[in-house]
């Protein structure tokens, strides 16, 4: 899973990328939010078992928080910089 994992991280990323260059709908960076969380939380798994055998129920909360923060501020900077390097470049 780490390497197909790091691989569709990467994908998302550069398809939100390319999605902010071409101008396709604000859905695309929450598609690719989706993908990086749902990434995060399989590979957050045993983080996530340690926490609940040791009934530490506020850090699960908060990894699960800095996950959807994660996830969501990256696809956004992608489709951004993708948007920036279209004007740059005058798609």
């Amino acid at each position: 899973m780490q390497r197909s994992g790091k691989i569709a991280g990467y994908t998302s990323v550069s398809a939100a990328c390319f999605c902010g260059a071409m101008g396709v709908s604000v859905w695309a960076p929450a598609s690719a939010a989706a993908v990086l969380l749902i990434l995060s939380l399989i590979l957050h798994e045993p983080i996530y078992a340690r926490y609940e055998r040791s009934q530490q129920v506020m850090a699960q909360s908060r990894l699960l928080a800095g996950s959807i923060v994660n996830a969501t501020v990256t696809a956004a900077v992608a489709y951004g910089a993708g948007s920036m390097i279209a004007r740059a470049w005058a798609l």
